[in-house]
Order: C-alpha cells, then structure tokens, then sequence
C-alpha cells in the first residue's frame, strides 16, 4: 500500500558541466539553470537535432543497438553490440543514460561508454530530478531506486507492483507507471505518496507536454484496438489520445507538440500530432522500447565497446508479457 512505502530522500545540487556540441567547448551552467534544463528533459522535450532509439538488433535479437533519429526521420547508428539496452534518458546536460541487464551505461556524445550503476533490478524506467540525480523504476524488484551525481544508489521507494514508466513534473513530483495498477503512483518532493488518474490498463511509460498534460503509452490485451496513448490533465481526467498502436513503449514530444511513440511490436516509431493524427515516422527497427531526446552525436556509431561486453549475457530481460498476480 502507498502508505507503507518506505522513502529515503538527499539533496544533491552541485554546479554541472554542459557540452556544447556546436562549438566543442565546455561552460559552467548554474544550479538553476540545469534545474530548468532538465526538468524540460525530464517531460521529453525533444531537442531541435532530434531523439536515440533503443532496440534490438535485425539479425540477433540477443544483441542491441542505440540509433540517432534526426527531425527529418533520418537514422544514423550510435551504439551496435553486446547488451541491449531498453530504456534511455538524456541528462539534459552531457549524458545519455542506458538502462542493460541490470546496469545503467552512461553515454558521452563522443560515443565513449563507462558503467554508472550497477546492482539494480531489472530497471525499466528512468528519469531525472531538476538536481541531477536520476530516478529508476526497478521492475522486478518493485522499487524505485535514486542515484546522485557520484553514482551513489539508495532506495527511494518500494513496495510498487512492476513499475516500468517514471515522469516528473514542473513543481518536482515524480509520476510512477505500475503495470500491475490501474492508476499511477505520484511521490512528492518530501516523498509522501498519492494515487492519480485512473482506469489505466497495463500502463507502461510516461511524459509529459509543456501544458502539464500527462501522456501515458497503455498495453491492453496486445491488440491495434486496445494498445493507446492515454491524455490525463492535471486535475486527473483520463482520455484516450491515439490508438492503433502495437504495444507501445517510450514517449517524446518534439517542439511542434508531435508526440512519438516507441511502437514496440510494429517495429517502428509513430509520430502523432496535437489533433491526434497517427503516421508511421520510422520503420524496419527491431522491438523498439526506449527513446530519449537529445543532441546529434559527435561521433558516428562505435566500431566496438570493449566494457560491453561484460554485459552480453544481461540483455536478455524483457517484459512483454508481465508476470501472472499470484494466487491469493
């Protein structure tokens, strides 16, 4: 129950360092102004260059690729090898962040990888606080685990049946996505917990748009007629914004107010527009589940990533199909 999680809260605000990828240097961004800049991050707000794609490989489903997604719907390979990776998150700063196995791989835009956590489970969700630190949703273990700037992790939630999709908002709350729940779980920035929305089948990742609307990709039954992006205002109404879908996953919105959509089984990316019109945007991907808005990378995809390789044999967790409730 909501009332017997256990929350477990630091304050982390240093000075961070944001890379200016046009010019190639590097300048100071004040706590502020990385506060304001990752909180647009958070909701999803795609960058003018474009988003990253996680999916799995064409030809071996046990290995994974990263590709870059441009706003001409272009695609352009970042990452290709062991580990497959199923959720990302852009730090709003220098990162991008990838949820393998049970890591978290950190991404410079150089294309240059290193382990930022480890020990985690299962997590399928990611997110950052308007401080840095990043937030992920560990499906398996039905918990919520904080990780600072350094790297530190401690637990920040538990007791939440398969949470998958995490979202913060504009004043700091971060929304949580329980596959198991039919409303999403919301924890405010002193940690205590309350319910919002409701009647959500399978819920599954989150994002929000500039309005504070919340968008909501919903599995169903696996079906074109029941798998939707559900729209909840900020006072909790709930209504179907698009449908059609094919178990979708990730969610971002680009500038125009086009939101698209991670269309897992359809092995593609749908852009659908503010009046709730559906196209394909990008095709011939492989299982697509993670999107992240960002910058072009500096670099074409790496031939190789040695530490990848550690991870080879952590990629194979899904969760398609979720785990039966069990008997009472």
């Amino acid at each position: 129950m909501l009332s017997a999680r256990k929350i477990m809260l630091t304050q982390n605000g240093p000075d961070n360092e944001r890379l200016n990828t046009m010019n190639r240097c590097a300048l100071k961004v004040k706590k502020a102004c990385w506060a304001s800049f990752t909180i647009l991050a958070v909701q999803g707000l795609m960058a003018a260059d474009g988003f990253y794609v996680a999916h799995r490989n064409a030809s071996n489903p046990l290995l994974g690729r990263i590709d870059y997604v441009n706003a001409a719907g272009n695609v352009s390979g970042f990452y290709a090898g062991p580990g497959v990776p199923l959720t990302l998150a852009w730090d709003g700063s220098t990162y991008l962040y990838a949820s393998v196995g049970d890591t978290i791989q950190r991404f410079g835009l150089d294309g240059t990888s290193t382990t930022f956590a480890s020990g985690l489970n299962a997590p399928a969700g990611l997110a950052f606080d308007g401080n840095g630190n990043l937030f992920v949703a560990n499906y398996s273990g039905g918990t919520i685990s904080k990780i600072t700037l350094d790297g530190t992790v401690s637990s920040f939630a538990t007791g939440l049946e398969l949470p998958s999709g995490l979202a913060f908002d504009r004043d700091g709350n971060l929304y949580c996505a329980e596959r198991n729940n039919t409303s999403l779980s919301v924890f405010a920035p002193d940690g205590t917990p309350s319910t919002f929305g409701s009647g959500l089948e399978d819920p599954q990742q989150l994002v929000f748009d500039t309005e504070g609307n919340l968008y909501v990709s919903i599995y169903g039954n696996n079906t074109p007629t029941t798998d939707t992006i559900a729209r909840i205002t900020p006072d909790g109404t709930v209504t179907t914004f698009a449908s059609g879908l094919r178990q979708p996953t990730a969610l971002v919105f680009d500038s125009n107010g086009d939101l698209f959509v991670a269309n897992r089984l359809g092995n593609g990316i749908n852009r659908i527009t503010p009046n709730g019109e559906n196209t394909v945007f990008v095709s011939g991907l492989r299982l697509p589940t993670g999107l992240a808005a960002g910058p072009a990378p500096l670099v074409p995809e790496p031939s190789s990533i040695a530490m990848w390789v550690l991870f080879s044999g952590l990629g194979c967790f899904w969760f398609h199909r979720k785990p039966k409730k069990p008997a009472l």
